[in-house]
Parts: structure tokens; C-alpha cells; sequence
């Protein structure tokens, strides 16, 4: 599968995108300390997750309300992305793993799923037509199945990609520059 790849510098355009750095920017002021907050948020089942420091949590998406703290001890975190339909959550550290959890947060089922990346940042995953994962890795772009196995850059020598996203129904991939 090759996806058209839209590189969008300082204009992310998708209504989508906006409105996940809008609820990033709330919860930041809402619920954290600024100085340790990831701005790393994702939607799905009703519930809005984020990294809090080292800490993953979720809330409501409608108010915000029944706050809860499913990963502590997080080895940091940078990205978020949901597998509704898989139960699962990942993430990574912004260092060189990438990890997998039961979305209800069971800690005894974390999984490390990818090591020995030099920097992770931003994840996403395409459920709809690859069954992959991609995500941002100094200044590379990568893929991998969800299970962390058949990883590949896809991408390399960009300008440290930082944000990324995938629309599976329309086979693109979209990213953001620092």
C-alpha cells in the first residue's frame, strides 16, 4: 500500500486536526502542570486519553469529568493513538520505544513493541485499510504492523516531522515540520 503523502508546513488544514490541538490546549490548562504536559491527545469511545508527564489518562469527551489515571510510571510519553476496535493503546516515549497496552490501562499487559528507534515522537495508526502503525523518528517516517513487526522507514531526510496523521478511507498521510 503507498499512501499519497501531503507534507502540510505550519498549515494543518483538517478540521480534525484543529479541533484535537484545541481539547490539547484545554486539557493542558485544565488538568496539568504545564511543564510536564504532552499535548498528545486522542479520541475515541466516548473518552478523550493524554500523557500527563509520565502518566496516561483519560477523561469524558463531552465535560471532561471521571478523570482517571490508567498508566503511571510512564518511561515518558510523546504520542497517543487508539485501537478502538482492538482494545489496545500506544504510545511512545520520545526516546527509542514504542509501547502497547490494553486501552483500560492493565499495566501487566505492556507491551514493549518496538526498540532501538533514536527519537519517537508523533503516532498513528490506519485500521482501516493497512492494519499498520506509523510514526515519526528524528527525521524519518516509519511504518510497522500493529504488533510492532515488519518495521520499515518510509520516509527519510525530512525536517524532523513532528506531527503526523493518517486518513485510511482517503490512502493519504499527512505531517507537520518543526
Amino acid at each position: 500500500m503507498t499512501f499519497l503523502a501531503r507534507h502540510l508546513p505550519f498549515r494543518p488544514y483538517k478540521i480534525g486536526i484543529i479541533i484535537l490541538i484545541v481539547i490539547s490546549v484545554l486539557i493542558g490548562i485544565l488538568y496539568t502542570n504545564k511543564n510536564d504536559f504532552q499535548a498528545s491527545v486522542s479520541c475515541g469511545a466516548s473518552k478523550v486519553y493524554w500523557i500527563d508527564g509520565v502518566t496516561m489518562k483519560r477523561a469524558n469527551l463531552a465535560d471532561g469529568t471521571n478523570t482517571e489515571s490508567l498508566v503511571t510510571g510512564m518511561d515518558g510519553g510523546d504520542g497517543i493513538a487508539l485501537d478502538i476496535s482492538n482494545n489496545k493503546m500506544y504510545w511512545t516515549n520520545g526516546g527509542s520505544n514504542i509501547y502497547r497496552v490494553d486501552i483500560d490501562g492493565d499495566t501487566g499487559d505492556i507491551e514493549t513493541i518496538v526498540t532501538g528507534a533514536s527519537t519517537t515522537e508523533s503516532i498513528t495508526l490506519d485500521t482501516v485499510l493497512t492494519n499498520k502503525m506509523y510514526w515519526t523518528d528524528e527525521d524519518e517516517i516509519w511504518e510497522a504492523d500493529l504488533d510492532g513487526s515488519n518495521s520499515v522507514a518510509l520516509m527519510t531526510l525530512l525536517a524532523q516531522p513532528m506531527e503526523i496523521a493518517t486518513d485510511g478511507n482517503n490512502d493519504q498521510m499527512f505531517w507537520v515540520n518543526t
